[in-house]
């Protein structure tokens, strides 16, 4: 399959050739300086569904307005029009590509949680690096992967070889040009233009994957936190989960936290609350996106599963010379201990994350006064916290064996610990001890 097969195909498509009404209407307030809180209610007024949406997210407690937003008028004075313009325009996109869904092969609620947690990640780094619209920047990563929606829903079948590809390690994008000739970078460009969207989205659409350190000094703000973010969000698909996956990710977001001037400790804490806010932002926009335990436990897994296959990794590049002087040794041993410190830490970080999620969790089935679900969810979550407090007990007794360099077993002839026999091995040991329990 050849690029212009692909667009012709995608031109033929009613709603891709031309937007609907409505979407046309916002596209050109969004394109217009002069527009008034009036000129754009009016427009809101003629989608039910649109309205209803966007007074919920007014009412959010993103937004911690102290009375309940009842009007369109007052929802556009809370969230601020040029914001608005940007929800109402994601909603539209989303109405007008969900409705191809039923197409598709792919987990959708695993989808949505992907663009979600660009989305809420986005609007976090800009919160910290003092962005000038933090809801731009949301809006950018929630539509971030549109062109991937467009190409799976419409050729599902040839969407199934390039996660193939992928799942043998190919590189996403290079995967999709190998199938169609174009990425899901370049269908996000053609349609952003085809319905003359914002030139702000255009980039953080069609430039959000990184691939050299010198594509970072071309790109705007706006992509550079969304490209952030879409490193720091869980993998969409299960296929390309993989080793390559997780070892590409770690590079841009190194690469690309260090030109934001964003420091670890900031990107832990933007995680640590990442899931909780995913559940609160999918009911802000009446998404369905299941059990939010099952949301906090998948994101969960994920993170240990990316950590254990990062320790993995660590330990097959550890290929150094028989030969070396105890010095290099030594120095050697230093690296490696604090690599197995770190990967402790994740760990520790990936069991306060689950217990700081259920409590978040606990903490809005609360507020909403819905005991109903409350109790039905609490025995399970008690539960969960309190494995993770058993294996944070078992983690610190292992920071406590790992303190020194003595005793500490290397691989033959090397420099480097053992961290997958020592380490890796024995923590899953125990931590199986403490699941069957």
């Amino acid at each position: 399959m050849i690029k212009d097969q692909i667009f012709a195909k995608l031109d033929s498509i009613k709603g891709i050739s031309s937007p609907p009404t409505i979407l046309k209407e916002i596209l050109g307030l969004i394109n217009d300086q002069d527009v008034s809180n009036k000129d754009l209610a009016d427009i809101i007024l003629k989608d039910p569904s649109i309205t209803v949406r966007l007074l919920k997210i007014a009412n959010s407690s993103y937004y911690g307005v102290s009375r309940d937003i009842t009007s369109v008028n007052q929802a556009i004075m809370v969230i601020g029009l040029k914001a608005v313009k940007y929800f109402i325009l994601s909603i539209s996109v989303f109405s007008q590509v969900s409705a191809k869904k039923d197409k598709s092969n792919l987990d959708q609620k695993q989808l949505w949680t992907h663009f979600l947690e660009t989305a809420v990640t986005s609007r976090k780094i800009a919160e910290h690096i003092n962005y000038e619209l933090p809801d731009e920047v949301y809006v950018a990563g929630l539509l971030h992967d549109i062109g991937l929606i467009l190409l799976e829903s419409n050729f599902p079948d040839e969407y199934g070889e390039v996660l193939n590809y992928a799942k043998e390690g190919e590189d996403l994008c290079q995967a999709e040009k190998k199938v169609f000739g174009v990425d899901h970078q370049e269908v996000a460009e053609y349609v952003s233009q085809k319905w003359n969207m914002p030139k702000k989205l255009h980039e953080p659409l069609c430039k959000h994957h990184l691939n050299s350190e010198e594509d970072i000094e071309k790109m705007s703000t706006i992509t550079k936190i969304v490209c952030l973010a879409d490193s720091i969000a869980q993998v969409p698909f299960d296929d390309v989960n993989n080793l390559y996956s997780a070892e590409k990710r770690l590079i841009s977001l190194n690469m690309l936290s260090e030109t934001l001037n964003i420091d670890a400790k900031t990107l832990i804490e933007i995680h640590m609350r990442l899931a909780g806010e995913v559940v609160t932002s999918a009911n802000d926009l009446d998404l369905d996106m299941g059990d939010a335990i099952d949301i906090l436990t998948q994101s969960n897994t994920k993170l240990f599963n990316i950590y254990i296959e990062l320790s993995s990794l660590f330990k097959e590049r550890q290929e150094l010379s028989r030969k070396m002087l105890v010095e290099e040794r030594t120095e050697g041993a230093l690296e490696s201990l604090k690599i197995s410190l770190a990967t402790l830490s994740h760990y520790l970080n990936n069991a306060t994350m689950n217990i700081q999620g259920k409590c978040d969790i606990l903490r809005m089935f609360y507020d909403k006064k819905d005991v109903k679900t409350l109790i039905r969810t609490l025995p399970t979550s008690l539960s969960s916290m309190q494995k993770s407090t058993q294996k944070i007990s078992l983690m610190l007794e292992e920071l406590s064996n790992i303190s020194s360099l003595e005793n500490l077993n290397f691989f033959n002839n090397s420099r480097a610990i053992d961290i997958e026999n020592d380490l890796k091995a024995k923590l899953a040991e125990k931590f199986e001890t403490v699941e069957v329990n």
